[in-house]
C-alpha cells in the first residue's frame, strides 16, 4: 500500500485508453534508465518512444506536453505496488527538474535515489489488463442525461441562442419553426449546443440550408507567451473558421506582434457547410468543461485527443490537418 504520509495528495486527471497505451510504451524506457539514476527530458521520452515504435499511429502524434499525463498514469498503477515515483526520472528541458505536479509534493532528488535502489523486476504493471478494465469502466460511467423542467430548459436554450444566433448559419425566423422541439431536447438533458448542432446537420443533409461556398476548419488553440512558448492559461479555445488557419490565428492574436500570441494546435478540414455544426457539437460535448464562451479547460492535453475521437464518430467527413501545431 502507498504511504499517504510520504505521498500526500498526488493525483491525476481521469485516465483514457490512449493514456494507458502510451504509458505501456514509456514504462520500459524508464525501468531501463532507473538503475543508473540518470534523468531524461520530456522530449527525450517522446524521441525514445518514436525510435522504438515508429509504426504505431498514436506514437506519431505523441507530444512532450502529453508526457506528464502518461507519467501520472504509470504512477497510479505502480504506486499500488509500493513503488517510488519512477516519473521523477523525467525532467523539463528548461529547469532540469520535474514539473510542479511532482515538485509540489515530493523531493524529486530523494525520490530518484529510491527509484535507483528499487528492484523494478518485481513489479507487474499489466497495462493490457488495465486497458480492458478501463474500457468497461468507461461504459458503465458514461454520463446519464439529467432531465430539466420545461422552464429551465427554455431559459437555458434562449440564453445560449442569444449568444450564437448572429453567427448561426440559419435565420432566426427559420429556427423558430423548431423552437419547441429544441427546447424539449434540452429538457431531456442535452446541452443547447448539442441540440443546435444536431438540428443544423439535419437541415444541411436534407438540403434545407444552403452550404457555405468554401470548406471550413474546426480548430483548437491557446494563448502562449511569445518569449517562452508556454501556455498562459490552462484553457483552450474551440472555434471554426472559413478563412485560413494562419489568418484566424493572426486575428486572435490581435493582428499585431505582442507579448502573447494565439497558437492553433489542432485543426480539422470539413466540406463546405459542416464546420460550424462540428464546432457546436464539440461545444455541447465538452459543456461541463466550459470556462467562458468558447474557452474550455485544456485538461492537460486531454481535450484535443478527446476531440479527435468525438469528431471521428460524428458521421461527417473531416480531415485532421494539424496536430500539436504541425501540419499532417
Amino acid at each position: 500500500m502507498i504511504d499517504k504520509a510520504i505521498y500526500p495528495e498526488l493525483h491525476y486527471p481521469r485516465i483514457t485508453d490512449l493514456d494507458l497505451q502510451m504509458a505501456a510504451l514509456i514504462y520500459p524506457i524508464l525501468v531501463e534508465l532507473a538503475p543508473s539514476g540518470k534523468t531524461i527530458t520530456y522530449k527525450g521520452v517522446v524521441e525514445a518512444v518514436r525510435e522504438r515504435h515508429p509504426d504505431i499511429p498514436e506514437v506519431k502524434r505523441l507530444h512532450h506536453r502529453h508526457i506528464g499525463r502518461r507519467l501520472g498514469t504509470i504512477w497510479q498503477f505502480t504506486a499500488k505496488q509500493g513503488c517510488p515515483h519512477i516519473g521523477t526520472l523525467v525532467t523539463t528541458q528548461n529547469t532540469g527538474e520535474c514539473g510542479t505536479g511532482v515538485t509540489e509534493f515530493l523531493d524529486p532528488v530523494a525520490e530518484r535515489e529510491k527509484v535507483k535502489a528499487f528492484d523494478w523486476s518485481t513489479v507487474n504493471v499489466g497495462f493490457d489488463t488495465h486497458i480492458k478494465k478501463a474500457k468497461v469502466i468507461q461504459k458503465t460511467q458514461e454520463k446519464k442525461l439529467k432531465k430539466r423542467s420545461y422552464d429551465e430548459a427554455k431559459e437555458m436554450f434562449f440564453d445560449f441562442w442569444t449568444r450564437v444566433k448572429n453567427d448561426f448559419p440559419v435565420p432566426s425566423t427559420k429556427m423558430a419553426e423548431f423552437r419547441n422541439e429544441l427546447i424539449l431536447a434540452v429538457q431531456e438533458g442535452h446541452a443547447p449546443a448539442t441540440v443546435l448542432a444536431n438540428k443544423l446537420l439535419e437541415l444541411i443533409n436534407s438540403g434545407d440550408v444552403k452550404k457555405e461556398p468554401t470548406e471550413g476548419f474546426v480548430y483548437i488553440g491557446e494563448y502562449r507567451n511569445v518569449k517562452t512558448g508556454e501556455p498562459l492559461f490552462d484553457q483552450v479555445k474551440i472555434g471554426y473558421t472559413t478563412k485560413t488557419l494562419e489568418e484566424r490565428a493572426t486575428a486572435l492574436s490581435g493582428g499585431v506582434v505582442g507579448p502573447l500570441k494565439f497558437v492553433i494546435t489542432h485543426a480539422w478540414r470539413f466540406q463546405p457547410g459542416y464546420a460550424y455544426a462540428a464546432e457546436q457539437h464539440l461545444h455541447g460535448r465538452f459543456d461541463d468543461y466550459r470556462q467562458m464562451g468558447e474557452f474550455f479547460s485544456g485538461m492537460d492535453g486531454l481535450i484535443e485527443e478527446w476531440a479527435i475521437e468525438v469528431l471521428g464518430n460524428l458521421g461527417v467527413t473531416s480531415e485532421l490537418v494539424l496536430i500539436d501545431g504541425e501540419y499532417v
